[in-house]
């Protein structure tokens, strides 16, 4: 008995397997958008004048670097987006929602963080959180390329 048709069929399996797309939840975009999309982000901050006090809390400032807590973060901040609309709201929400299915899915007790409806609170927190989020998208990237 030969094993040569298994083998041609375990090689076109095989074959298959490695053309077949990504996993769903794999992001599409390039590791070095991610550089670019967050540093637009930044710019449209940037627009305004310099933060004066609204610094995070420490609590706030381990809830923004926590990784687990990415996700409600990014869900905190895209619904704060709404209220700054005038201030590029709209052009920061278009840039925060391509990194949504990049991430991985909360703990249902996972805190989020609380931003006030002042555009110095939402700057002041944003930009910690953006620093978490790019370390942790460039971690994944080395990991999943």
């Amino acid at each position: 008995m030969s094993s040569l048709p298994i083998l041609h069929l375990l090689l076109l399996l095989l074959s298959l397997e490695l053309q077949a797309p990504k996993a769903q939840g794999m992001p599409v975009t390039a590791p070095q958008h991610y550089s670019v999309m967050i540093n637009e982000i930044k710019e449209i901050l940037q627009k305004s004048p310099p933060l004066n006090s609204a610094t995070p809390s420490d609590t706030e400032k381990t809830i923004l670097r926590d990784r687990a807590s990415l996700k409600p973060n990014l869900d905190a901040f895209l619904k704060a987006t709404e209220n700054f609309k005038e201030k590029g709201g709209s052009s920061i929400s278009k840039n925060l929602r391509k990194f949504h299915p990049c991430l991985p899915k909360a703990k249902p007790q996972t805190a989020s963080v609380v931003i006030q409806n002042d555009w110095e609170d939402f700057r002041g927190k944003l930009y910690p959180y953006l620093e978490t989020l790019k370390a942790f998208l460039m971690i994944k990237s080395v990991w999943f390329s």
